[in-house]
């Protein structure tokens, strides 16, 4: 080879780092991107089939339709519901009708959700370079990217992911206050911090990140005085001050409207501590709940124990950014694993830590291969074979999101009973029309959207609605034509042993027989047994039940 031929075949090699970038993030996008359209409102009901969605779209409502800027609903940070409401307002058009505003709000979010997770990948990329190297950087995206948890909740108008995207930029920042401390990185990780809990208050936790960096700055450095006086220099408080003032900046109603502000987050602060029946009952345990769930989130058993292998090659190395990066992920795995409340979407702020640390395994495990002496095609096939659990996690991955895109089981259910059931025949639900059950009237938001009166008058079925409850009395007396079942609703009671649950599926059995059933689960990866209650938004089982004495006839 020439100098010429050489010097090419060098430059192209600096360009691959590049390259594998740009392949990860178009990955992740389009993993991202395909399913998107899941569960989205539509002429049939006007809220999706998520039922944290709609709170994500209050602000632009509350602003398109009542000219008010105020969310009045603060369980979490308005950042987010505020994006939403500004991106609306080029994008969405509430004279189209209340209906297709609420399809373009939610398609506003979702993609809004869409660029927050794949920003996520590429902040992970540079935080892992910045904090071990370029390879670890990689890694760590290209883990990220194909982790099933962040690809199948980057689906959602929700604020989970856009959360986790300004702890990973906290987490960079750090990086850089561990190694130089300049200004603008304090700047920078003070600002994330409070963007984060503005998004969601629990991303308030990743103020850790900063103090341990600039613990780890102090200890590294030699420098005059105690050390604690170096700890509290004005650049930490500059990173300190920075974060509720930017918390303020984008969440300004907790000021301006603080009674509000104070109500709805206390209500979310008992919500954590008292849990939600049953799933507390039947998930007692936090840490083994948030364990079984990462299992499932990561893609594979597999996976997960290269993440186990990565915390521990971190605990054993101890190195600078090994600290940073365990002190952060422990910090939030005690916030998670303290709450009563069993949500698996808990998880997700875990995993840019996690995807660091499987990161700096495998990047670990290529060079021992390399020091061992391990050449040509042998070490081609180990990096496959060390690769093999992100290729599982990508197949995890792309299993959910193409059950995603198939018909939904609610979807097919309604129209089967158009199909079988006549207009007038009374059909029976356990809960008032919501997300986990067929849009068998329009406005399926529940009991408190069902009663706002700004939906009220839309409510409209060509069936007789009935609420049956945990009531086996009641569907006995009442005998509706009709009776829905479906697993997000009586899982984890029947679980739990709960009396009313087995009473009613125990009349049900004696009164009913199964006319259809309804179910999409992943193709290819085994199916955990009994999934977190929000894995199951996208897959739910539903069941039609039609009384014994009756045949249904042709619909008209």
């Amino acid at each position: 080879m020439n100098n010429t031929e050489a010097s090419v075949a060098e430059g192209s090699f600096k360009h691959w780092p590049s390259l594998c970038l740009i392949g990860i993030l178009t990955a992740a996008a389009a993993m991202r991107l395909w399913g998107i359209r899941w569960g989205l409102p539509g002429p049939d009901h006007l809220f999706s089939y998520h039922p944290d969605e709609f709170h994500s779209l209050r602000g632009a409502i509350n602003l398109a339709v009542r000219g008010d800027p105020n969310p009045h609903f603060f369980n979490y940070g308005t950042f987010y519901i505020h994006l939403v409401a500004l991106i609306g307002f080029f994008f969405a058009h509430p004279e189209h009708g209340i209906g297709p505003y609420l399809l373009e709000l939610t398609w506003c979010a979702r993609l809004l959700t869409v660029a927050f997770g794949v920003l996520t990948v590429w902040v992970v990329y540079a935080a892992g370079t910045r904090l071990y190297s370029r390879t670890v950087g990689l890694l760590s995206a290209a883990a990220l990217a194909a982790f099933p948890l962040h690809v199948v909740h980057s689906h959602y108008a929700t604020v989970d992911v856009p959360m986790t995207f300004w702890v990973s930029l906290c987490l960079y920042a750090s990086a850089g206050i561990m190694h130089g401390g300049r200004w603008g990185d304090y700047a920078l990780a003070g600002a994330a911090v409070g963007l984060a809990a503005g998004t969601k208050y629990g991303g308030g936790v990743a103020l850790v990140a900063p103090l341990v960096a600039q613990w780890l700055h102090v200890h590294g450095q030699a420098g005059e005085g105690p050390r604690w006086r170096r700890f509290f220099d004005r650049r930490l408080l500059l990173c300190v001050g920075l974060a509720p003032l930017a918390f303020v900046a984008v969440c300004p109603y907790s000021v301006l409207a603080w009674g509000e502000f104070r109500d709805g987050f206390l209500y979310e602060v008992r919500h954590m501590r008292q849990g939600e029946y049953p799933a507390c009952a039947v998930e007692p345990s936090g840490l083994l709940f948030h364990f079984r769930a990462l299992g499932l989130g990561l893609g594979a058993p597999l996976t997960a124990v290269v993440a186990g292998g990565g915390v521990a090659l971190a605990v054993a190395r101890r190195g600078r950014a090994d600290l940073l990066v365990l002190g952060a992920l422990v910090a939030f795995g005690v916030s998670v694993v303290s709450t009563r409340v069993r949500y698996m979407r808990y998880d997700v702020v875990l995993l840019p830590f996690l995807a660091l640390l499987v990161g700096g395994l495998l990047a670990a495990l290529w060079d021992l291969a390399g020091r061992a002496g391990v050449k040509g095609t042998a070490r081609a096939l180990a990096g496959v074979l060390l690769a093999g659990p992100l290729i599982y996690s990508v197949g995890a991955a792309g299993c959910y999101v193409a059950a995603m895109a198939r018909p939904d089981p609610r979807d097919q259910a309604l129209e089967w009973l158009r199909t079988h059931a006549r207009v007038g025949d009374s059909v029976a639900l356990v809960w008032q029309p919501w997300f986990n059950a067929p849009p068998v009237d329009y406005v399926n938001g529940g009991d408190v959207l069902r009663r706002n009166p700004s939906f009220a008058g839309l409510i409209r079925s060509p069936w007789v609605i009935q609420v049956v409850g945990y009531n086996a009395g009641k569907l006995q007396a009442e005998r509706p034509d009709y009776l829905i079942l479906g697993e997000i609703e009586l899982r984890d009671f029947v679980r739990a042993r709960e009396p009313g649950a087995l009473a009613l599926l125990g009349a049900a059995k004696q009164e009913y027989e199964l006319a259809a059933r309804f179910v999409r689960r992943p193709a290819g990866p085994a199916w955990m047994r009994n999934p977190p209650q929000d894995w199951l938004y996208p897959f739910p089982a539903i069941k039609i039940l039609r009384l014994k004495e009756r045949r249904s006839g042709s619909a008209h």
